[in-house]
């Protein structure tokens, strides 16, 4: 699958931060939790791939609402910014 196109200041940014969504197109793999992409539960997923390079279990865990208890950003990150008022 070939990843949507971007403007090359994106790209820029992305590779910086660690991600290459050409690599994980190329060799199938996801850009976040860097396992291979084992398929997809539909279309949209698929779609969201190219998007983003994220997996069908990462699109499940960065897309879940904090009503379903799994905050993706817990312990991954720093979420300080989302505690100032």
């Amino acid at each position: 699958m070939k990843p949507t196109e971007k403007s090359p200041e994106i790209e820029s940014f992305l590779k910086s931060i660690g991600v290459d969504r050409h690599a994980a197109a190329t060799t199938q793999t996801c850009v976040w939790c860097k396992n291979p992409v084992d398929g997809f539960r539909d279309a949209l997923s698929r779609k969201e791939y190219g998007i983003s390079g994220l997996c069908q279990s990462c699109q499940d865990k960065v897309f879940s609402s904090e009503d379903e208890g799994d905050d993706p950003m817990d312990g991954d990150f720093d979420a300080d910014w989302r505690n100032e008022e």
